[in-house]
């Protein structure tokens, strides 16, 4: 996430979103996020810009590597937007 934006972030969002920061030189901005903060991690991040949020956890026998549907994720991470 840019400097500017996280400085913009009042303390309790950042408190929020701080856990799941992803390490440097990783794509996504946050990741390993439970599912069930999902709202809750949305809400925060359409105050500062738009972001893509892709679904992570068990895959279906006829999925792609890359799929996860939302109704079975567990988990999601948060890229920028394109």
């Amino acid at each position: 996430m840019d400097k500017f934006l996280w400085f913009c972030l009042p303390n309790e969002d950042k408190a929020a979103l701080k856990p799941y920061i992803s390490p440097p030189g990783e794509a996504s901005i946050f990741r390993d996020i439970p599912i069930d903060r999902l709202a809750e991690i949305k809400a925060i991040l359409q105050k500062v810009g738009r972001f893509r949020v892709i679904y992570r956890g068990p895959r279906g026998r006829y999925h792609s590597q890359a799929m996860t549907w939302k109704k079975d994720a567990n988990r999601f991470a948060v890229y920028p937007a394109l």
